[in-house]
């Protein structure tokens, strides 16, 4: 997320701009900027306000050698991340394109632990810019807001590490339930999905002990279900705007990802 590999958001942009070729995980990127960045922020616009005022999004003139478009930018590095799995390629190329357009779950819990880990009750991300908003955007679209905070919370409150954060990651992304594997790949991603949780169990009930550990363990999986919930009220937004046009230009890789 600090790198300086940058995939631009541009008319015509699909999934299978990313899916063939290895992951770029291994590859060594430097860092996008030397120096240490200025805090700064950007305030909250809810989707409601763009569907109601119906706001065009533009990105053709953002400038990538500054700042980075999130919440794509951390869609695509989960793509990237999915790709470096053992397992992925055990899958045939559907299914793998089914798991990759599930990325934008992935991205969010990892922007969460960001957050967390900077000690931020909000979205933080690398460049120091934080997500801010008024009292009253708040208590008019508390999703929005809710976004930017649940997620974080629920890290918070049961003090998630990185080992913790680093299986959770791969339960959540290990989901048989997706819509398009075939019965060989739920059964792979099952198999997955099962040895994480017992070396999370595991881990947890070391670190932990053995009379607070089961409690915990529970709390951590539920952070699973606290993010497919906001992630999926999230698409469910965006398949609006979609269906709107309020987007300039037609991105069938937006489209692949809010429609997974």
């Amino acid at each position: 997320r600090i790198s300086s590999y940058t995939p631009k958001h541009l008319p015509g942009l699909t999934l299978e701009d990313f899916f063939h070729g290895p992951s770029k995980l291994g590859m060594n990127y430097p860092p996008m900027q030397s120096e240490p960045y200025e805090p700064g922020s950007i305030k909250l616009v809810p989707q409601e306000m763009y569907i109601k005022e119906k706001v065009c999004i533009d990105f053709r003139n953002f400038d990538y050698t500054k700042r980075k478009l999130w919440m794509f930018q951390d869609v695509c590095y989960s793509l990237e991340y999915i790709k470096a799995l053992p397992f992925y390629h055990l899958l045939d190329d559907c299914s793998k394109r089914t798991l990759l357009a599930s990325s934008i779950t992935c991205a969010n819990l990892t922007s969460a632990y960001f957050s967390y880990s900077s000690y931020s009750d909000r979205t933080y991300y690398p460049d120091g810019i934080t997500m801010k908003w008024e009292k009253e955007i708040q208590e008019q679209t508390p999703d929005s807001t809710r976004f930017h905070t649940e997620i974080i919370n629920a890290i918070k409150d049961v003090k998630l590490d990185k080992r913790e954060y680093a299986l959770l990651k791969l339960i959540l992304v290990c989901n048989p339930m997706l819509d398009g594997l075939s019965r060989h790949e739920v059964t792979i991603l099952q198999h997955e999905r099962e040895k994480y949780t017992k070396t999370l169990l595991s881990y947890v009930l070391a670190r932990r002990g053995i009379k607070n550990g089961p409690e915990f363990f529970g709390k951590i999986l539920s952070i699973v279900d606290v993010v497919t919930k906001l992630t999926t009220c999230q698409k469910n937004m965006h398949i609006v705007m979609l269906g709107l046009n309020i987007h300039a230009y037609r991105i069938p890789f937006l489209e692949t990802i809010f429609h997974s």
